[in-house]
């Protein structure tokens, strides 16, 4: 009875030095825990002594449990599910990784059962904790989420690795009188196995790299599309201008004309006409920043070109600390997220209203439109097709919002969408 507690509290032990570990592995990743300190210290003891009780009852899952059950409080960080599952993944695998190692090493110099077993448990939790403070060489964050083909290609290393080693280990095991021979052989293949696990770290760094490349080329590319478009239209509006300007005299003729034979209906006509083309010109909003002029007026026109009714609200002064490239980023997704939505109503409910505001170096945005549905689950996941150069939109906004220290809220109910955002030091 006095060995099995002794075991007990010995396996207690050795998981409270793995947490250590896999807590310093999860803080490098994702950073620190966004739940209340007392809730997690809580989960924490809970989730040691339950991987304790499971290992006292299964002693084969002697460290690899303690990590499996370390994915409990996952939610306690920030990332997404994604990159959670395949670096915890990657955490399995390096924790049985080491205990098959270790097991090796010790069947190839250890002929004593008991030796073996000892330097089996010691050895493969100082691997482990070697291998995991590796990782924090490797790469310095995870947060940013990747498609899910890349996602997959770099899940499969660890899962392999978690297939084709633990069946190596059964060879070895199986040998009998050769597993010594066997295992001075293969001991640097799980060495190798360890090296490339931790690979994923820096692949990962690698795809992250290559997606921002191509997102800043398509992002390059359609401010580029913007300018242009916003030039054509303003060029558009000044010989509109100048149409009036040349047409005026003949105008004012044909009106008093009208006015003195009594052709009021004409007349009345006729100034409805004129005032129509004044209120094109009029569309154009003109704030005195240049960058969110720019993004506006192409967007707007581009609601109205769809049949969405735009009422604007903007009240901007001139000198507004904000970029061509911030401004298509953030007013840009916002407002093609107001494209997308209205095109799936009839067209007699399209809507989108767009409030801007500013007061001591603070800017407030509004947007509002009606949704097809009635609720939408926060956060916005993207409906699009191609993964790979979207679903970034209201995160890209998201940084937008960060860099200026600002706060989003969205309300997504009642078929209706809209979102607030605050912007200081602007």
């Amino acid at each position: 009875m006095g060995e099995l507690i002794l075991l007990f509290f010995l396996i207690l032990l050795l998981n409270i030095v793995d947490s250590i570990f896999i807590l310093r592995y999860h803080q490098h990743l994702y950073g620190a825990v966004c739940w209340n300190r007392w809730k997690f210290a809580i989960r924490l003891v809970i989730v040691v002594l339950a991987a304790t009780v499971m290992i006292f009852a299964i002693p084969a899952m002697i460290l690899w449990g303690m990590v499996l059950a370390s994915s409990a409080w996952m939610g306690a960080y920030q990332g997404g599910k994604k990159n959670k599952v395949l670096f915890q993944v990657v955490l399995i695998s390096l924790a049985v990784l080491s205990f098959i190692l270790s097991f090796t090493i010790a069947i190839a110099f250890f002929k004593d059962e008991i030796t073996i077993g000892i330097f089996t448990i010691l050895a493969s939790h100082v691997i482990f904790a070697v291998m995991a403070e590796t990782t924090r060489h490797f790469n310095q964050s995870v947060l940013v989420d990747l498609p899910r083909k890349m996602w997959l290609v770099l899940l499969s290393i660890p899962a392999a690795s978690l297939i084709c080693v633990p069946a190596f280990s059964r060879m070895v095991a199986l040998n009998g009188d050769n597993a010594s021979g066997i295992g001075r052989n293969q001991v640097i293949i799980l060495f190798a196995v360890f090296f490339i696990n931790i690979m994923v770290f820096y692949l990962f760094g690698k795809f992250s790299e290559l997606l921002s490349t191509r997102i800043d080329a398509a992002v390059l590319k359609q401010q580029i599309k913007m300018q242009e478009k916003y030039y054509l239209a303003v060029e558009e509006n000044h010989a509109k201008v100048r149409l009036l300007q040349h047409d005026m005299r003949n105008q004012i003729n044909a009106i008093t004309t009208m006015f003195e034979e009594k052709q009021m209906e004409n007349l009345g006509q006729y100034l409805k006409e004129i005032g129509g083309q004044v209120n094109q010109i009029e569309k154009i909003i003109v704030t005195g920043n240049s960058s969110i002029d720019t993004i506006l007026n192409i967007k707007i026109s581009e609601l109205i070109g769809y049949d969405v009714k735009v009422s604007t609200n903007i009240l901007l002064p001139k000198g507004i600390r904000m970029d061509f490239c911030e401004a298509t980023t953030l007013l840009g997704n916002l407002l093609d997220n107001v494209m997308d939505e209205c095109l799936q109503l009839p067209k007699e409910k399209r809507e989108a209203k767009i409030q801007i505001s500013y007061t001591n170096h603070i800017m407030f945005i509004r947007i509002s439109n009606p949704m097809a549905v009635a609720e939408k689950q926060l956060p916005l996941k993207s409906e699009k097709t191609d993964s790979e150069l979207h679903g970034f939109g209201m995160k890209s906004v998201q940084q937008v919002v960060d860099q200026f220290n600002g706060t989003i809220k969205l309300i997504a109910q009642d078929y209706l969408f809209q979102i607030s955002i605050v912007l200081y030091n602007v």
